[in-house]
């Protein structure tokens, strides 16, 4: 479409520059009117100074028709007179001239400034559609006013041609009247004869052209009025509806009613008015938010491939870290319990998950079974009970995952004598392979020490260090 309306305007400026070519074509021909009137003046001219200088050769031939020369001479005056009107008739000829130019030159301008306005125009004719129905009401209205100017501008024209016709219908008697007057010089008698004729003949001729004149300025204002209107509508066209006057032609509609179109225009003004001001940087603004949202959106498609990818790996993470949770649970699970047994001389004890579907963030459960006892639940057991049991789970992970060294604080102080002689000597044999630093208070546990770390206050305020040794060991 736009293609289409842009050939349209290119097929308006070269009709404009045909109209261009005829106007400059119409002021050659009136220029060329002109020169032919002033060659005729100048014949004319002539023509009076050979009579005058043939009436002064021959003043002393004619002395008796002195009176038959006053004729001749009033004669010659009238024809100067005429010739005076018809100079000021190419006055009026230059004046039109001068007018055609100048409306030539505007032409020129109108065309560059239709030039500049067709690339505007191709990205506003878009918004041309939105607002057909009023655009085509006033541009029904506009052509109309166009055409009438248009038929006004072609009768002025015409009125122009028969001008034209009539001048040189004019510029012919003058010929005529030239030659009359070498005729009266000639023949005199016959000139006095043919002399009132011959002036009420000119003076019609002037009255005439006088009126030509007249006609001729009245349609030279008139068709300039009408070439100014026509250039201000087809100028409102193209500011208001950025349409060529032929490409306005092919909206119009003969069947449209005026009274629904003005009510549509209104509306449209109505809404046009709601929309509020329009953002002329909003394709700019638009562009700007497109490339960031493209680049936005490359971005997100690099963070949701990053997220699966970073999922996937968390998935085979967790699945591994279940797996190998599940594994050494169990090993530990086993564990505690060979070490329950030993500590307790009997019974059974396991750790047991309380969301097994959610294995990393499940709770445990410590479920036991004393020797003589029904199973129950750790917290509903004695205090030694308690202890020795969380004793036997800390020595079934040590064995499971050995340290360099370990420390024990006063884990012993709830247990009763028999139950330290068991804890003892279970950590007995644990010692071949881990190392143990016991902070105790019960015999039990310090003789199954390699050594002994003890502080005494032999004087008031003055702590001392003193070391054990048993089994013959240094410590």
């Amino acid at each position: 479409i736009l293609n289409n309306r842009i050939n349209d305007l290119t097929e308006v400026l070269q009709k404009l520059s045909i109209d261009y070519s005829g106007a400059k074509n119409r002021l050659d021909y009136i220029k060329t009117d002109l020169d032919l009137l002033s060659s005729k003046m100048e014949i004319a001219k002539k023509d009076i100074e050979e009579l005058k200088n043939e009436r002064n050769n021959n003043k002393h031939l004619v002395r008796i028709k002195e009176d038959e020369q006053n004729a001749a001479e009033e004669e010659s005056e009238l024809i100067l007179s005429e010739m005076g009107a018809l100079e000021e008739e190419i006055k009026a000829s230059k004046y039109e001239k001068d007018t055609f130019i100048k409306n030539l030159t505007e032409l020129k301008i109108k065309e560059a400034e239709l030039k500049q306005q067709k690339s505007s125009l191709v990205k506003s004719l878009s918004n041309t559609v939105s607002n057909e129905n009023e655009i085509t009401e006033k541009i029904n209205n506009t052509i109309i006013s166009i055409d009438k100017a248009k038929n006004d501008l072609k009768d002025n024209q015409n009125k122009e041609s028969e001008l034209c016709a009539n001048i040189t219908s004019l510029d012919n008697n003058l010929i005529t009247l030239q030659e009359e007057l070498k005729i009266t010089e000639a023949g005199k008698l016959k000139q006095i004869e043919s002399q009132g004729l011959l002036e009420n003949h000119i003076k019609d001729c002037q009255t005439e052209i006088s009126n030509l004149q007249n006609n001729l300025y009245k349609i030279g204002l008139q068709k300039n009025k009408y070439e100014m209107e026509v250039e201000n509508l087809e100028f409102k066209l193209l500011d208001t509806y950025e349409l060529s006057y032929t490409k306005a032609l092919t909206y119009k509609n003969e069947k449209l009613v005026i009274s629904q179109s003005v009510k549509r225009i209104e509306e449209l003004k109505e809404r046009i008015k709601d929309l509020g001001t329009v953002n002329v940087n909003a394709v700019i603004e638009h562009e700007r938010l497109n490339n960031r949202y493209n680049f936005l959106k490359g971005q997100l498609e690099d963070l949701m491939t990053a997220k699966d990818s970073l999922n996937t790996i968390i998935e085979e993470i967790t699945n591994y870290m279940e797996s190998k949770f599940l594994s050494e649970f169990q090993t530990i699970n086993k564990n505690f319990n060979e070490v329950f047994v030993k500590l307790f001389g009997n019974g059974s004890a396991q750790v047991v998950l309380t969301d097994k579907d959610n294995v990393l963030e499940s709770g445990i459960d410590i479920v036991v079974k004393p020797p003589n006892k029904k199973q129950q639940n750790l917290m509903l057991m004695s205090g030694g009970e308690r202890a020795l049991t969380a004793i036997a789970l800390l020595f079934g992970i040590l064995i499971m995952k050995p340290i360099p060294f370990c420390v024990l604080d006063e884990i012993d102080s709830a247990l009763d004598d028999s139950n330290v002689i068991r804890y003892a000597t279970y950590l007995k044999e644990l010692s071949g392979d881990l190392q143990f630093i016991i902070i105790t208070h019960r015999k039990g546990s310090m003789e199954a020490a390699d050594c002994l770390y003890g502080v005494s206050m032999e004087d008031t305020g003055a702590s001392v260090l003193l070391s054990v040794k048993l089994e013959d060991k240094v410590c």
